[in-house]
């Protein structure tokens, strides 16, 4: 069921635009279906029994996986997803290590703003900050997130590869970009020293 105020995350959109969920549209009249018909006590009773023990295979999973992954490849989705998920979740948003960033930036006087909310794009991709007149980017990496090798977690290869990407992809299209580590804004002087440097 949907909470009062949320919207359908594909409302306007075709099935053209995301050709990859047309295999999960409903018959005609289901959800009428849903909607006029509950079931009773002793049918949750068997669900909730049936599902004990229930997990996906290695395959689903990887199948699920890059079934995702394709449709995050479509910048119009991605734009889609992150702009409903910052307003459904606006608690998310600024993490504690970007407010930092915020800080800093304040005491700066610095024209770099904070977008990470999904407030500006470049390509389907969403920054942390942005100076557009100067094609300056900051980037906030979490230390566990982003598998900080400093702090020695754990090394995910995919997410360090999508983080080079992401870099790249910005410095081709012409922004210089600055990323900041989470153990970084430790040194509070330090890196607004570096910040200084970046922006001027």
């Amino acid at each position: 069921m949907m909470r009062k105020g949320h919207k359908a995350w594909n409302k306007g959109y075709t099935k053209d635009e995301f050709p990859q969920l047309s295999n999960a549209g409903r018959k005609k009249g289901c959800s009428t279906w849903i909607k006029g018909n509950h079931h009773t006590q002793e049918t949750k009773d068997k669900i909730a029994v049936a599902r004990i023990g229930m997990e996906f295979t290695k395959s689903h999973k990887k199948k699920i996986g890059g079934s995702i992954r394709e449709l995050w490849k479509n910048p119009k989705y991605a734009i889609m997803a992150m702009t409903n998920s910052t307003k459904t979740n606006k608690t998310a948003r600024p993490n504690e290590p970007e407010k930092k960033v915020i800080r800093i930036l304040k005491s700066l006087s610095s024209n770099i703003k904070y977008v990470g909310d999904g407030t500006y794009w470049i390509s389907g991709m969403n920054p942390d900050f942005v100076n557009e007149e100067n094609k300056q980017i900051i980037e906030v990496f979490g230390c566990y997130w982003h598998c900080c090798k400093k702090c020695r977690y754990p090394n995910k290869d995919r997410q360090r590869q999508n983080d080079s990407s992401r870099i790249s992809k910005f410095k081709a299209l012409g922004y210089s970009v600055f990323v900041i580590w989470e153990h970084d804004l430790k040194e509070r002087n330090t890196i607004a020293q570096r910040i200084q440097r970046f922006v001027s």
